[in-house]
């Protein structure tokens, strides 16, 4: 059981190193010195996870866990941008990133893991493809909290577009139509 124990803290201290990523595409596009981290990101879509899987009287608990687990791997991989790579490129980098962070768990849990980051990925579920939505709807949620820092429109607008081009389910699309009332009001000249 000790062993166990040595496994599970190794694999905590590994996945803490998300608290050390940034987020890339804000300092990228938009110019944010110091952007969330991938962990504050994490956080924030585990909350959302849970929000709308007790809400919409899903499987809340497998939502969290995708959300947790779902940009884990970028404490090895770092935050890796689109079009930085081939889409099939970047699954297998962050599955192996991923199983390398959790090689020190019992073999049960790691299986379990990567399977909930496999189904998480491929959309296989209800729960899937809605931590899919809530993960494009908490950037939107950060690139509002970001306009409203002053940071200028024309740059967030992209964060927004790719948020209305992937959001698929109805509570997603409902839930990024709601979110539009937390960016600042402009008054027009």
């Amino acid at each position: 059981m000790d062993d166990d124990f040595q496994g599970m803290l190794a694999t905590l201290a590994a996945c803490s190193g998300v608290k050390d990523v940034e987020r890339k595409g804000w300092k990228r596009r938009v110019g944010v010195a110091s952007p969330e981290s991938v962990a504050d990101h994490i956080f924030s879509t585990t909350l959302a996870a849970m929000i709308a899987g007790d809400a919409l009287h899903l499987d809340t608990e497998k939502m969290m866990r995708m959300a947790l687990l779902h940009d884990v791997c970028e404490a090895v991989t770092g935050d890796i941008q689109p079009g930085e790579m081939e889409d099939a490129l970047k699954e297998a980098k962050e599955r192996a990133a991923l199983s390398n962070l959790l090689r020190a768990l019992p073999e049960p849990l790691i299986v379990s893991y990567v399977a909930l980051f496999e189904e998480f990925n491929h959309g296989a579920s209800q729960e899937a493809l809605l931590v899919k939505d809530l993960d494009k709807l908490e950037m939107v949620m950060q690139a509002a909290a970001y306009e409203r820092k002053g940071f200028r429109k024309e740059l967030l607008d992209e964060f927004w577009r790719t948020a209305d081009e992937r959001i698929k389910s109805e509570a997603g699309r409902k839930m990024l139509s709601s979110a539009a009332s937390l960016r600042p009001q402009r008054s027009t000249p």
